[in-house]
């Protein structure tokens, strides 16, 4: 009998770039390691990322350096072309100002390999906190996402449950031909919202196997960086990322995508609406109360002609308890 290996070789890490060079120099300080293979997806403006990788050593590391990523398209293209290319059983992407885990990551490799119906992985999600004087002073981590509950669970059961919650869970390992499968499906149905993009990859896992909780917290995550983040796609602000006009039909559009693989009425998926409503309210953590009350009723009334009223009432009655955990001054992660 063959022994079956579990290290990280198996693995490989997706660092999606567009400049912010600094918090690439820390991510090669704290999360690169010799025995697991990155592939850098670079679509920067500038050419900082590129020299810090060619001023070093770095043979298992696969450097990609594309057009610019001017708009949404751009990215979805880079993800979807460049997962197509790997050729480890297993893929995690990250973010340049987040760190993975090695024995969290390793104990969903592990978990992958012996639950065959299972194609995502990961524990508790961790997240810090960066103060805004210092970038080099942060906050002890504290768990931000325990994904438990979603344990073994796959198809419309875990969707449902998984949008319950605005959080997801993105940064978890993969098996990669069903994460290249998720990052085709998004490609060509033009979700271009990053938000709802981040939403549909984890929908479409669902659609496709079950997701393991190993109970080993394997990514630490930065969770004041929204306006940094978005940055990273080309925009000054997430408003001027998210299409106003368009915003409500990718939420439909993500839904008939998820109904057509689950061979289901798309009236049977839970609604996207509260989840969305509170992704564009929350999306900067320092919101106070009375600004994120205008924010949701904007974005309400904005789309309140979709609601009916049976639908309008269950929102109320059976979502509005999400907000309370949302005084965590973490916010978004």
């Amino acid at each position: 009998m063959g022994t079956r290996i579990t290290s990280l070789s198996q693995l490989t890490i997706v660092l999606s770039l567009k400049d912010r060079s600094e918090d690439t120099g820390v991510f090669l300080a704290t999360s690169f390691y010799p025995d697991v293979k990155y592939l850098v997806l670079d679509g920067s403006q500038g050419d900082e990322n590129q020299e810090l990788f060619e001023s070093r050593a770095t043979p298992n590391v696969r450097y990609v350096r594309s057009s610019p990523d001017r708009s949404i398209d751009d990215y979805v293209l880079k993800m979807a072309t460049g997962i197509m290319t790997i050729d480890t059983p297993y893929t995690l992407m990250v973010d340049n100002d987040d760190v993975f885990l090695r024995g969290g990551v390793t104990a969903a490799i592990e978990s992958l390999q012996s639950e065959p119906g299972c194609i995502f992985a990961g524990g508790d999600l961790l997240g810090y906190l960066r103060s805004h004087g210092n970038s080099n002073r942060v906050s002890w981590p504290k768990t931000n996402f325990d994904p438990s509950a979603l344990h073994l669970k796959g198809g419309l059961e875990a969707i449902n449950q998984s949008r319950l919650d605005f959080r997801s869970i993105w940064n978890s390992v993969f098996a990669t031909d069903s994460l290249s499968w998720c990052w085709n499906e998004i490609l060509n149905c033009k979700v271009r919202d990053p938000y709802l993009i981040e939403f549909l990859l984890i929908d479409l896992a669902f659609s496709r196997g079950c997701y393991y909780y190993t109970g080993v917290p394997h990514y630490l995550r930065l969770q004041n960086q929204s306006d940094r983040a978005i940055s990273t796609l080309g925009f000054k602000s997430v408003e001027q990322g998210r299409q106003p006009k368009s915003w409500w039909q990718e939420c439909e559009t993500s839904d008939q995508v998820l109904a057509k693989n689950l061979k289901v009425d798309s009236i049977e998926l839970e609604s996207q609406f509260f989840r969305a409503v509170l992704v564009a309210g929350l999306e900067r953590p320092q919101l106070r109360p009375t600004k994120l009350l205008r924010r949701v009723v904007r974005t309400v009334s904005d789309r309140i002609h979709w609601l009916t009223i049976p639908a309008a009432i269950r929102l109320v009655t059976t979502r509005a308890y999400r907000l309370f955990p949302l005084r965590d001054p973490g916010g978004i992660a």
